[in-house]
């Protein structure tokens, strides 16, 4: 099993949004915690990326 790690800021975003989609979000990424595993979660690789890796 993965371990997801989040940054300070990510939970400071994450407490501005309203507490119905915030628990929702928070259910998603526990399930994204047993990748590749991930039934229930619309996982979609990335397109127009030369190799599949995102680009920054």
């Amino acid at each position: 099993m993965n371990e997801i790690l989040w940054h300070n800021r990510a939970r400071k975003q994450i407490k501005l949004i309203p507490a119905k989609e915030r628990e929702i979000i928070h259910d998603r990424i526990d399930l994204l915690a047993g990748f590749p595993d991930v039934a229930g979660v619309d996982v979609k690789p990335l397109t127009g990326h030369s190799g599949g890796k995102k680009k920054r």
